[in-house]
């Protein structure tokens, strides 16, 4: 039977709500995450650089900084990345070249479209109001676009998890082929990107399956079928990535090497002088410390000081100074969504639960937590219990003050999200900046500029110093490629820096007191010495400190002094210093 117009008339009023609303979340969402990409954060951080260098590697000579034909693990700085983030970024590296926007771009960009992807996930969830509310309060998260606005793996895996996630909970709805293989594919995509993916996709897929298994009985025989030769297909990916890549990084961040447990255990064997050795192996063994320290690491994930005060205390890169990873208006309103949960019907309406409870499962198997970068993830599911909370509030009070409720709200998330963008902007550029490796590219530009005037550049000790100067530095890889064959390296990230130029050294300490005439030392911080040396320019950070000191030595006058400012403590080097000349190189 033909719809009547006025049912014509709903439909296209409901449809053109629809569409203002998706127009809204993409303008504050790009918006958010591509306004001075390029800019802010300050500073290119090792792992973008390294990011950037070798798709760039990838782009112009199809090996990797390694020379390895297309990996699908990048050993990169040690490590290892899963192959998503680098491949993601390689079309741009051979269309624009080395370029911090380009570099940042594809991460920006799936940061900037998982907004729009919940939208329609918690639309089908829970409905529009509650799509739109949960969407725009994910493209306003703090922690969101912190991470969407710098070259990592976890945006990206975020978005392939989310956008799976919807494609698995429609096809739940109404099993189709299409459905189906894009579930499969996202699945695929999220476990190639990002490691904390080997545990959430198998937690994510288990709950919804359980959630959904009366509805998934009912399918017939063929599409039982195929969903099981597509949950094997997914099955043997995520065995072949967790047996490429499993192992590699966990060495380095898993709970079993954490010293923490080691010190603990000796410490406690050492206290059960009387007891009986199976009396002590029983009750003080790893098994145990690793299940405690897991436990504690999985709890603070949800601390509330962590959330909405302080964030990353242990990794300021991660987090915006002064505030936490959520908006402090965020607070009331996750409340009432823990809350409102509750007045949902239907078998999906403790999904946003299962989501945030999934989220920090990989990292509390990591030291170092809470980590705001290895759960990422949950940032989607906290948007959802706030976007919830939000329409209980609106249900309870907007009825009799539906235009006051809806402006305050308004007004009160502006404010907060505009003070976010203040001290994202303004103050954490301020804000440990050295552990953003901001002045990196400055320096390296300085250096090429005036390396003709000196028989040797000699750099301090700074980490990871070969791949700033190979990106910034626009080294082409087929020349570092050919340049690198047949050598044996002892330590490849100082002795290839002897490669990238004749005249390029590398000291064991940050500065020296006693250098060769003719040479440019290139310092970093405040270490550098006041007796024999000349000046010859600094690059400062945002703070006002120095980042890199340029100096030469000049012994004609013994009693040749300098005055620098913002100095905290004279120089004292290993008084055994030398210049390290790579052995390779001798």
């Amino acid at each position: 039977m033909a719809k009547s117009k006025s049912f014509k008339k709903a439909d296209r009023k409901e449809s053109y709500i629809l569409k203002l609303l998706l127009f809204t979340i993409i303008l504050i969402s790009f918006g958010s995450r591509f306004i001075g990409l390029s800019k802010v954060p300050q500073g290119m951080h090792r792992d973008e650089v390294s990011i950037g260098y070798n798709a760039f590697s990838i782009a112009k000579t199809a090996k990797d900084e390694f020379g390895r034909p297309f990996p699908f693990i990048f050993e990169s700085l040690g490590d290892f990345k899963l192959p998503t983030v680098i491949y993601t970024d390689v079309p741009f590296m051979g269309i624009f070249g080395l370029s911090d926007f380009w570099v940042r771009f594809p991460t920006a960009l799936f940061g900037a479209l998982t907004p729009i992807a919940l939208f329609f996930l918690s639309k089908e969830l829970f409905g529009p109001r509650i799509g739109f509310l949960s969407a725009m309060s994910l493209a306003i998260s703090p922690w969101h676009v912190l991470f969407s606005r710098a070259a990592n793996e976890t945006t990206i895996a975020t978005f392939a998890a989310v956008v799976a996630t919807f494609f698995l909970i429609k096809l739940v709805s109404k099993w189709t082929k299409t459905r189906l293989i894009l579930c499969l594919v996202f699945f695929v995509i999220a476990i190639f990107t990002y490691r904390t993916q080997f545990i959430f996709t198998p937690l994510i897929l288990t709950s919804i399956s359980a959630i959904n298994f009366r509805t998934i009985l009912k399918w017939n025989s063929k599409q039982k079928a195929m969903s099981f030769f597509a949950l094997a297909i997914l099955a043997m990916s995520w065995l072949f990535v967790v047996h490429a890549a499993g192992s590699t990084r966990v060495k380095d961040v898993g709970l079993q090497n954490s010293g923490e447990i080691i010190v603990n255990l000796k410490q406690q064997i050492s206290q059960d002088l009387d007891e009986k050795p199976i009396i002590t192996r029983i009750f003080h063994n790893k098994a145990i410390e690793v299940g405690k320290l897991f436990a504690r690491n999985y709890v603070a994930h949800f601390d509330f000081t962590y959330l909405f005060f302080t964030g990353d205390l242990k990794s300021t890169p991660n987090s915006t100074p002064y505030m936490g990873h959520l908006l402090l208006i965020d607070l009331p309103f996750l409340i009432m969504g823990l809350i409102g949960i509750l007045y949902i019907t239907g078998r999906n309406r403790f999904f946003p639960l299962l989501w945030v409870g999934a989220g920090p499962v990989a990292s509390a198997f990591t030291v170092d937590t809470p980590s705001a970068m290895r759960n990422l993830i949950s940032s989607v599911g906290f948007a959802m219990i706030i976007g919830i909370g939000i329409s209980l509030v609106l249900d309870k009070f907007g009825k009799r003050y539906s235009t006051f409720v809806v402006l305050l709200i308004i007004a009160v998330y502006l404010a907060n999200y505009v003070y976010f963008l203040h001290l994202f902007v303004n103050h954490k550029r301020m804000f440990s900046s050295w552990e953003r490796d901001a002045g990196m590219g400055e320096m390296v530009r300085f250096v090429n500029r005036e390396s003709g005037k000196y028989e040797k550049i000699v750099f301090g000790s700074y980490m990871d110093l070969y791949v700033f100067l190979l990106y910034f530095g626009k080294v082409d890889p087929a020349y570092i490629q050919v340049k690198e064959m047949g050598v044996n390296f002892v330590d490849r990230k100082i002795e290839i820096i002897n490669l990238i130029d004749p005249k390029y050294y590398w000291m064991s300490t940050a500065c020296t007191l006693n250098g060769d005439e003719g040479d440019l030392y290139v310092c970093p911080k405040q270490a550098i010495p006041i007796k024999n040396v000349d000046f010859v320019g600094r690059i400062t950070s945002p703070d006002g400190l120095p980042a890199f000191n340029f100096i030469t030595f000049d012994y004609s006058s013994p009693e040749k002094t300098i005055e620098l400012p913002n100095r905290n403590n004279l120089y004292k080097p290993d008084p055994m210093e030398k210049i390290i000349f790579t052995p390779a190189l001798k």
